[in-house]
Protein backbone atom coordinates (compact mmCIF):
# COMPACT_ATOMS: atom_id res chain seq x y z
CA UNK A 1 0.00 0.00 0.00
CA UNK A 2 1.08 3.56 -1.14
CA UNK A 3 1.29 6.22 1.74
CA UNK A 4 0.78 9.46 0.94
CA UNK A 5 2.00 12.70 2.90
CA UNK A 6 0.39 15.92 2.44
CA UNK A 7 1.03 18.87 4.12
CA UNK A 8 -0.96 22.08 4.68
CA UNK A 9 -0.89 25.27 6.02
CA UNK A 10 -4.21 25.95 8.37
CA UNK A 11 -5.72 29.27 8.91
CA UNK A 12 -9.05 30.35 9.92
CA UNK A 13 -10.22 26.77 9.10
CA UNK A 14 -9.10 26.55 5.11
CA UNK A 15 -6.02 24.54 4.45
CA UNK A 16 -3.57 25.42 1.75
CA UNK A 17 -1.38 22.28 0.33
CA UNK A 18 2.02 22.79 0.22
CA UNK A 19 4.57 19.86 -1.37
CA UNK A 20 5.32 16.63 0.16
CA UNK A 21 8.99 17.13 -0.73
CA UNK A 22 8.51 14.02 -3.03
CA UNK A 23 8.93 11.47 -0.21
CA UNK A 24 6.48 8.97 1.24
CA UNK A 25 4.85 8.50 4.65
CA UNK A 26 7.61 6.07 5.80
CA UNK A 27 10.04 9.87 5.62
CA UNK A 28 7.80 11.62 7.58
CA UNK A 29 7.08 8.80 10.10
CA UNK A 30 10.70 8.52 10.35
CA UNK A 31 10.88 11.91 11.19
CA UNK A 32 8.35 12.19 13.43
CA UNK A 33 10.10 8.88 15.38
CA UNK A 34 13.17 11.16 15.61
CA UNK A 35 11.10 14.16 16.98
CA UNK A 36 9.77 12.33 19.74
CA UNK A 37 12.84 9.84 20.72
CA UNK A 38 15.82 12.80 20.55
CA UNK A 39 13.73 16.10 21.13
CA UNK A 40 10.85 14.61 23.75
CA UNK A 41 8.74 16.58 21.29
CA UNK A 42 5.06 14.79 20.78
CA UNK A 43 3.67 16.20 17.45
CA UNK A 44 1.32 14.03 16.46
CA UNK A 45 -1.31 14.55 19.81
CA UNK A 46 -3.90 16.96 18.97
CA UNK A 47 -3.78 16.55 15.53
CA UNK A 48 -7.10 15.89 13.99
CA UNK A 49 -7.47 12.41 12.20
CA UNK A 50 -9.99 11.33 9.38
CA UNK A 51 -10.86 7.73 8.79
CA UNK A 52 -8.68 7.71 6.31
CA UNK A 53 -5.64 8.78 7.99
CA UNK A 54 -2.85 6.69 8.62
CA UNK A 55 -0.69 9.17 10.36
CA UNK A 56 -0.73 12.88 11.44
CA UNK A 57 0.77 15.89 12.88
CA UNK A 58 -0.06 19.38 13.86
CA UNK A 59 2.77 22.34 14.41
CA UNK A 60 1.85 25.05 15.74
CA UNK A 61 3.09 27.81 17.85
CA UNK A 62 5.71 26.99 20.60
CA UNK A 63 5.85 23.47 19.14
CA UNK A 64 6.45 24.40 15.62
CA UNK A 65 9.51 27.25 16.96
CA UNK A 66 10.71 24.92 18.63
CA UNK A 67 11.10 22.23 15.50
CA UNK A 68 12.35 24.39 13.21
CA UNK A 69 15.08 25.46 15.87
CA UNK A 70 15.98 22.21 16.13
CA UNK A 71 16.48 21.52 12.80
CA UNK A 72 18.02 24.74 12.25
CA UNK A 73 20.84 24.02 14.58
CA UNK A 74 21.13 20.17 12.58
CA UNK A 75 23.43 19.35 10.01
CA UNK A 76 20.59 18.05 7.86
CA UNK A 77 22.68 15.80 5.75
CA UNK A 78 24.56 14.00 9.34
CA UNK A 79 20.66 13.89 10.83
CA UNK A 80 19.47 12.01 7.48
CA UNK A 81 22.54 9.69 8.18
CA UNK A 82 21.63 9.18 11.01
CA UNK A 83 17.69 8.92 10.88
CA UNK A 84 17.40 6.61 7.61
CA UNK A 85 19.41 3.47 8.65
CA UNK A 86 16.78 2.82 11.64
CA UNK A 87 14.10 2.90 9.22
CA UNK A 88 16.07 0.89 6.51
CA UNK A 89 15.22 4.40 4.15
CA UNK A 90 17.75 6.44 1.85
CA UNK A 91 19.70 9.20 3.35
CA UNK A 92 18.86 11.44 0.64
CA UNK A 93 15.01 10.60 1.10
CA UNK A 94 15.43 11.46 4.41
CA UNK A 95 17.21 14.61 3.67
CA UNK A 96 14.17 15.93 1.20
CA UNK A 97 11.73 14.98 3.82
CA UNK A 98 13.62 17.57 6.99
CA UNK A 99 14.29 20.49 3.90
CA UNK A 100 10.66 20.35 3.51
CA UNK A 101 9.43 20.07 7.00
CA UNK A 102 12.04 22.97 7.61
CA UNK A 103 10.97 25.05 4.96
CA UNK A 104 7.24 24.85 5.96
CA UNK A 105 7.93 25.43 9.72
CA UNK A 106 9.34 28.69 7.97
CA UNK A 107 5.78 29.63 7.24
CA UNK A 108 3.94 28.82 10.59
CA UNK A 109 3.36 32.45 12.09
CA UNK A 110 0.48 33.40 14.82
CA UNK A 111 -2.76 32.03 13.92
CA UNK A 112 -1.08 29.73 11.11
CA UNK A 113 -0.11 25.92 11.52
CA UNK A 114 1.33 23.04 9.77
CA UNK A 115 -0.93 20.31 9.50
CA UNK A 116 0.75 16.82 8.11
CA UNK A 117 -1.66 14.09 7.03
CA UNK A 118 -1.00 10.13 5.51
CA UNK A 119 -3.11 8.27 4.02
Amino acid sequence: MSQIASFYLLKDGRRQELSNGDCSGAVYMAIWDWCESELDLDVRFPAPQAEDTLDCALLKGELAEELLAALESRDLPALAAEIAPDWDLLAGAVQSGLEALRSHLELVRGDIALLYEMT
